[in-house]
């Protein structure tokens, strides 16, 4: 458990009826002390007068230690003065410590399209009980609104339970509910097996970069220009390099890529015009923001390129 307000269960006697019951709690069984009304003190099992006979409760007890193993057990006099074997023994373990959850995917400050973010992925953990479920929420920060189930409408945060798994675990997201351009915040929180169980929700428990993650969703082609050779020119002088400008105005340019080919002919393959199928060489890129290069190309007199 990771709460005890009291020790409670129920006794029986067949013939003249329960009188008392009484209750010994051990912490670390099964060598440590016993409770004796006001702390762990007591070196020789030691049983407290319980509430109710049928129908019993001990309550009052305090210095419950987390991660610690306590052993209960029950002793009953009946009416006629009878006594118990000691007997319903039960072992328990003290769990307040709170599970953790991670987001890998999205990674924080990243930039996904629909088929890099069609789903969010995570793991979580618990030392002592385990973890028994994860849940997610996610905004759209660029309108502020929280997703509820369905589309991106709500005005309070709502969690839901992950599709599958809890370390690792999967939340399935429909990016067709995504708008291009908008930032949205991912956040994951854990619950554990302690009953009632412990969870890491709260405003102190999220971390940017572990399970409070924001990323951008672009579904924008970034748009390129060829500066150097004009289309349909005629070349009179040797061509250094092909020059030409490109943009995104979402994530940004990850790199530039540029294919030559004899016009209705074969490919240059960075070394001659070999291919037969279409190659791609990467551009230089960073001499000037937007601008690209290309150079090393060899040209014939005559072609058409």
């Amino acid at each position: 458990p990771s709460s005890i307000s009291a020790i409670s269960g129920t006794a029986d006697d067949d013939y003249s009826g329960v009188n008392r019951v009484y209750v010994s709690v051990q912490i670390a069984p099964p060598t440590g002390n016993f409770w004796s009304g006001s702390g762990f003190g007591a070196t020789t099992q030691y049983f407290n007068i319980c509430s109710g006979s049928t129908s019993w409760s001990y309550a009052g007890m305090s210095g419950w230690t987390d991660s610690e193993e306590y052993r209960v057990a029950i002793r009953v006099v009946d009416n006629s003065g009878n006594w118990s074997d000691v007997h319903s023994i039960k072992t328990f373990t003290y769990d307040t410590g709170n599970p953790a959850s991670a987001i890998t995917l999205p990674v924080n400050n990243s930039f996904y399209n629909s088929t890099g973010i069609n789903l969010i992925s995570g793991t979580s953990y618990d030392s002592l009980s385990g973890v028994s479920s994860v849940k997610v929420a996610i905004l759209n920060r660029s309108i502020n609104k929280w997703f509820d189930g369905a589309n991106f409408v709500g005005d309070s945060r709502q969690f839901f339970n992950v599709t599958s798994g809890t370390s690792p675990w999967y939340f399935n997201i429909n990016t067709s509910k995504l708008v291009s351009g908008d930032e949205y915040l991912v956040q994951s929180y854990a619950l554990d097996n302690a009953e009632p169980p412990n969870s890491s929700l709260g405003e102190s428990n999220f971390a940017v970069g572990v399970n409070s993650n924001v990323f951008t969703y672009d579904m924008a082609r970034p748009t390129t220009t060829i500066i150097q050779p004009a289309g349909n020119a005629f070349i009179n002088a040797s061509l250094a390099s092909i020059t030409g400008t490109a943009e995104d105005e979402t994530s940004g340019l990850s790199k530039v890529e540029i294919s030559i080919s004899e016009d209705g002919g074969l490919w240059w393959d960075g070394f001659g015009f070999n291919s037969a199928v279409e190659m791609f060489h990467n551009a230089s890129t960073g001499t000037l923001p937007g601008y690209w290069s290309y150079s090393g190309a060899s040209f014939q007199h005559g072609y058409a390129y």
